[in-house]
């Protein structure tokens, strides 16, 4: 199972970034950061063998009990 989603990264630079949260009052610029965006692939780690870890892929998949049984089911997760 996979879906397909357009994620944005920070291109690398050489010198030190910003970005403010508000538009500065002296004119700048509000950021010097060149933001790229990128159609990724998005697979269902839970099938992968074996299980991803932390130190070669950045994340790891933990259990995380919940009394939802049907998270697609909007009012029971409202409602539990």
């Amino acid at each position: 199972m996979h879906t397909a989603a357009a994620l944005s990264h920070v291109a690398p630079a050489r010198e030190a970034l910003y970005n403010f949260m508000y538009e500065p009052g002296d004119g700048s610029p509000q950021h010097n950061c060149d933001y790229r965006i990128h159609e990724v692939r998005i697979d269902d780690a839970r099938a992968v063998s074996p299980a991803p870890s932390l130190h070669a892929e950045g994340f790891e998949l933990r259990q995380a009990p919940s009394a939802v049984r049907d998270f697609r089911d909007d009012e029971e997760v409202r409602k539990t």
